[in-house]
């Protein structure tokens, strides 16, 4: 009566991963320098959205 899918088996998990290359990683340190004036902004943003959802704020 029902089937089971299994869906996403038949890829391989070499599959799934991309290498990083030199040009991604200097990539993802350019945005991390552009945000670094930020940071503080950053972090004060994370613990209060840490601290609203710990006390059932929506």
């Amino acid at each position: 009566m029902f089937r089971l899918r299994h869906s996403g088996i038949s890829k391989s998990k070499e599959e799934d991963q991309t290498p990083i290359t030199r040009e991604r990683l200097a990539g993802y340190i350019r945005l991390l320098n552009y945000v670094r004036p930020y940071r503080r902004r950053m972090i004060l943003a994370v613990i209060a959205l840490i601290i609203g959802t710990l006390l059932g704020l929506n």
